[in-house]
């Protein structure tokens, strides 16, 4: 080979190099961060663990609401009773 095409193929092998650099550098960028709106991949342990959590949030609320309705129909039947 001459050391003309040598160096053509060193120039076109840079500049092939550069542009896959280049290109991989703006996808790997533009990829969206895990667990986002859109790359949504979570694992089943941790919504395992936050159905748990709001499923204990929500029988507390709903054991308050209970409580709170025994209270106030209590509070009726002593008022019935009055106007008796």
């Amino acid at each position: 080979m001459s050391k003309k095409t040598i160096v053509t193929l060193v120039v076109l092998a840079s500049a092939v190099f550069g542009a896959g650099f280049v290109t991989g550098q703006k996808v790997q960028a533009e990829a969206p961060a895990p667990g986002s709106l859109g790359d949504p991949l979570v694992s089943q342990s941790y919504v395992r663990a936050q159905v748990e959590a709001r499923n204990q949030e929500l029988q507390q609320k709903i054991k308050e609401l209970q409580d709170k309705t025994t209270a106030l129909e209590s509070q009726l039947k002593a008022l019935e009773s009055q106007v008796k």
